[in-house]
């Protein structure tokens, strides 16, 4: 999924820049190849074998709430991202929309702490966890960037950021 949101986001990052001068604004690049699209849609892969339960969720119900709750950031994110392109060298934009980014990433990490907290399988319950410390580290680029857009997409452009969840979509398609 944050694949596909930086492919979304480099896309109107560019459409927004073309009408500026280009040393105006830098804009991020995607992650590293073979990311984009590396990430299966919600709902896409076969049903997860059940992983160890050990007094929690098993592995089938987790990883379909994970993937719900992924779903539920895109559906969010594909609405504040055009609107943060537009925002771009407007302060006065910029605020309240990156607002909605963080409410919107903050929202998507409160949903992947809760789904390892259930977790019974401690394999799924360390990857969900690794996915929620990269969303962390993404939020606090994020709050230092300021109103500064660019910034605060190339925040969430990292190759950290772009891989966390890899592990858990490997996990939920056993």
């Amino acid at each position: 999924m944050r694949s596909r949101w930086l492919v979304v986001t480099a896309g109107l990052l560019l459409a927004a820049c073309s009408a500026k001068a280009p040393d105006q604004v830098s804009v991020p690049t995607p992650g590293p190849a073979g990311s984009v699209g590396a990430s299966a849609s919600p709902g896409a892969t076969g049903s997860p074998a059940p992983g160890p339960v050990t007094g929690g969720v098993d592995r089938q119900t987790i990883c379909a709430s994970y993937r719900k709750a992924e779903a539920d950031a895109e559906a969010k994110l594909t609405v504040v991202i055009p609107k943060a392109a537009e925002a771009i060298g407007d302060p006065a934009k910029a605020g309240p929309v990156l607002a909605e980014l963080k409410a919107a990433l903050a929202g998507f990490e409160a949903a992947l702490k809760a789904e390892a907290a259930r977790a019974g399988d401690a394999e799924l319950k360390g990857a969900i966890d690794a996915d929620v410390a990269a969303l962390v580290k993404a939020q606090q680029d994020l709050a230092a960037a300021g109103n500064d857009v660019t910034l605060a997409f190339a925040a969430i452009n990292t190759d950290q950021f772009t891989a966390a969840g890899e592990k858990v979509k490997a996990l939920c398609a056993k």
